[in-house]
């Protein structure tokens, strides 16, 4: 069932709270590149984890995952994933440079962890804030991943592969350079059914 059977109003709520939060994002990865910069979440899915998805562009190849757990007001994951040509793009526009295309040395990888923990942090600071839920943050930690489907990406994040997965496909543009990636929100049914109860309570 897509979606979950979950109602419209509730995804709408959710999709508009996530790009409320890439919003911010944007604003702070503008003044720490002192570039142009915008973010937006066009499409949003909620699904089970081992339920088939169409992810092509992170279906070969590596993909670049950076993973932050959260907990207190609710309990997951949230994960940023950007295939390795996207990846590299990016690199090379926050740093206004030319960089290794095979490999991503520690100057690469440094800036795109930051750049995915500003964007993760957007989007679960909106989610709190907007929902009146008390979130603390693990520290966040990057890694290359060979893919074959999805479940890889979150395999050892749900071990028991119950869980519930939001997938939001964001597009990052930086100085007119747009690079598609995805947000992913990991979560046990207990925790999607608080995510929806409070977003529930707020429309």
């Amino acid at each position: 069932m897509k979606n979950l059977g979950i109602s419209a109003d509730l995804l709408d709520a959710l999709l508009e709270t996530a790009n409320i939060g890439v919003g911010r994002a944007a604003a702070s990865l503008c003044e720490l590149t002192g570039r142009p910069v915008e973010i937006s979440v066009p499409e949003l899915v909620i699904f089970k984890i081992d339920q088939p998805i169409q992810m092509a562009d992170l279906r070969t190849g590596t993909v670049l995952r950076v993973a932050q757990r959260f907990y207190q007001g609710l309990n997951g994951h949230a994960l940023l994933l950007l295939n390795e040509s996207g990846a590299k793009q990016v690199a090379k526009l926050i740093l206004s440079e030319e960089i290794d295309v095979d490999a991503f040395g520690e100057t690469e990888q440094s800036a795109l962890l930051e750049l995915c923990n500003i964007m993760i942090n957007g989007v679960m600071g909106s989610i709190a804030n907007q929902l009146d839920i008390l979130l603390s943050y693990d520290v966040p930690f990057l890694d290359l991943k060979g893919v074959e489907d999805f479940g890889d990406l979150v395999a050892d994040l749900l071990p028991n592969e119950t869980g519930q997965i939001v997938f939001m496909q964001a597009a990052l543009t930086i100085s007119a350079e747009t690079v598609h990636g995805y947000i992913v929100m990991v979560l046990d049914e207990v925790n999607l059914a608080t995510l929806l109860a409070c977003l529930a309570h707020k429309i």
